[in-house]
């Protein structure tokens, strides 16, 4: 009877040992998952203050050529 219920005991701590391993794997795995998400939102924020910098330098350019246009404009008209 004693080494029936050693049995049992055995067996459930195999299969909770087995459980434990299948959760730390795929708590790693969302790990990376999450770390490379990250990454990526990081490089996507990058990207997107290059871009906000470059309309704003593409605006005052665009500002500069219709000034210069308007004098132009005003030259020709006088």
């Amino acid at each position: 009877m004693n080494e029936q219920i050693q049995s049992k005991l055995a067996i459930e701590i195999a299969s909770k040992a087995i459980t434990i391993a299948t959760l730390e794997a795929h708590n790693e795995s969302l790990q990376a998952a999450v770390s490379q998400q990250a990454n990526t939102e990081q490089t996507l924020t990058n990207r997107i203050q290059e871009l906000e910098t470059e309309n704003a330098n593409l605006r005052e350019h665009n500002e500069s050529l219709l000034k210069r246009l308007d004098e132009m404009t005003v030259e020709v008209v006088e």
